[in-house]
């Protein structure tokens, strides 16, 4: 992975697609009746149209000395467009100077880009939080075994580790940790398989949360990762927490006169 002199959000998205933030999967065989509660808890937040309503990031870019090259910071937050449901950009800076007017405008250059890909579905390639090994749609063709007993930061999960074949050249491989009992995904960590040209090292790590309505959702996501090209190497780092969640009809009928 070549580091140059290029936009903040061109940094992020690049590393992004390199490995997606949720990496999506999927699940095929006959399933186990703890990774199907999980299944159950992710179709009722995609039903019923949860979302975030702010993101923050905040991303290094580190030399091969440690020294951080670039630091990021961009703050989100979902707002009503149209009809439709998007992102804004509410500040943003770059090594402490503020890029929040440049940021925006990189924004809406990539709303742009990406309207006209609405046809052109990609797979693996995501930095939506909605994105995860447990989307109703996506469970026929993932293979996955459940490990057993596992304790993560003092909390007792059953872990699962899964694989997933994109095509024939692009898969993930990931291990999930979910509740004992509610069968709620606690934790997925994943990793492209193979890794992308020029990248020595990359990992995703998402955690989860079951807000007061009873709605599981993501909380944090970070992604790692290293490599370059002949002598110019770079480590970028990238962590992303999701709050504020609410339901998308809320949001589309906010400030209509009805409401």
């Amino acid at each position: 992975m070549q580091i140059s002199r290029t936009s903040p959000l061109t940094l992020l998205l690049a590393l992004a697609a390199a490995v997606g933030l949720l990496l999506p999967v999927s699940t095929a065989g006959a399933g186990d009746p703890l990774w199907e509660k999980g299944v159950i808890l992710a179709e009722r937040m995609e039903s019923d149209g949860v979302i975030f309503g702010t993101m923050k990031m905040h991303s290094l870019v580190k030399k091969k000395d440690g020294s951080v090259e670039t630091d990021i910071k961009v703050t989100y937050k979902t707002v009503k467009e149209g009809d439709n449901i998007g992102v804004e950009v509410v500040s943003a800076t770059e090594n402490g100077k503020d890029i929040t007017a440049k940021m925006r405008e990189e924004e809406k250059g990539h709303k742009k880009k990406k309207e006209k890909k609405d046809d052109e579905k990609e797979v693996g390639i995501s930095i939506n939080p909605g994105d995860h090994p447990f989307d109703p749609e996506l469970q026929k063709d993932i293979t996955y075994q459940r490990v057993g007993s596992a304790d993560l930061d003092g909390r007792e999960t059953i872990l699962f580790r899964y694989t997933h074949r994109m095509n024939d050249k692009k898969g993930t491989k990931g291990r999930a940790w979910l509740d004992p009992e509610t069968g709620a995904p606690i934790a997925v960590v994943a990793q492209p398989d193979p890794l992308p040209k020029m990248v020595d090292e990359m990992t995703s790590r998402t955690t989860f949360k079951v807000t007061e309505e009873g709605y599981w959702v993501p909380e944090t996501g970070e992604m790692n990762g290293s490599g370059g090209f002949l002598w110019i190497k770079r480590w970028m780092e990238m962590r992303m927490t999701f709050s504020d969640y609410c339901l998308k009809e809320t949001l589309k009928s906010a400030g209509d006169p009805e409401s």
